[in-house]
């Protein structure tokens, strides 16, 4: 194969990658715009008050579960490269214990003037990367009546997959020393019973991943990821968390 035909395939994979990443997401935002023509204002209002009083809501069927499970598993098997990994020990951080994490986390944008430059040539990321970031912003037009009602003056900032694979967990923490954020994720775990657990009047309480649910967290609320341990014998866990970030308004 000579290097005009070989650019040539090149080509024709990295625009085949891109029509199926594509496609996916059309599927997931469609189902968004139907659930949240669903809600109604006295929904919203319910789950702002929910928000207020824990720092934490759990929303269900804001997404379709399936297209949500497509979308995670076409971006794990075709940028897993990309993930960055992430694990701690016990320690003291900010004059607070945390109790340690391990797991992998996919940026939309590169995180550092490195990474920008280590990534500029790479096609691949930058179909990911354009792609997932116009994704998050639409989501965030989306779901703007709901982020509103839990915090006014938040404007949409970034957006991140988390994946968790066998033993990757987060200890118990606030994210509250990032500043005043507040985070809508949209958890998925396959082959395991996931869920996030807040600390709510001195209990942790569990909140499962339920298929097509929407997590809004505040940084105030004491939370953990508990450790993703498998079930079946044949069959890999793993958790996601479509997470995006919003932050105040100066």
């Amino acid at each position: 194969m000579n290097k005009v035909h070989y650019l040539i395939n090149i080509k024709i994979v990295l625009m085949c990658n891109k029509d199926d990443l594509k496609y996916r997401i059309s599927e997931v935002i469609n189902s968004i715009i139907f659930s949240i023509s669903n809600i109604t204002d006295e929904d919203i209002e319910k789950y702002a008050t929910t928000f207020r009083e824990v720092g934490f809501v759990q929303i269900p069927s804001i997404i379709d579960s399936e297209a949500l499970a497509n979308l995670y598993q076409y971006v794990i098997d075709n940028s897993y490269k990309y993930f960055v990994s992430y694990q701690g020990k016990d320690r003291e951080y900010f004059g607070r214990s945390i109790s340690g994490h391990r797991f992998k986390r996919l940026f939309f944008k590169p995180g550092t003037e490195y990474d920008k430059i280590a990534l500029a040539n790479d096609k691949i990321w930058q179909i990911f990367s354009d792609e997932l970031e116009m994704m998050s912003v639409k989501i965030s037009e989306l779901i703007r009546p709901i982020m509103i009602s839990v915090g006014e003056n938040y404007r949409y900032d970034y957006g991140s997959i988390f994946y968790y694979g066998e033993n990757d967990f987060i200890g118990l923490h606030h994210d509250s020393h990032y500043g005043d954020m507040i985070n809508a994720q949209f958890p998925m775990s396959m082959n395991v019973d996931g869920c996030i657990r807040i600390k709510y009047n001195d209990e942790l309480i569990p909140f499962y991943d339920n298929p097509g649910c929407l997590n809004i967290l505040g940084a105030h609320a004491w939370h953990d990821v508990p450790t993703i341990s498998k079930i079946y014998n044949d069959k890999k866990p793993q958790r996601f968390n479509f997470t995006l970030v919003y932050m105040p308004i100066n």
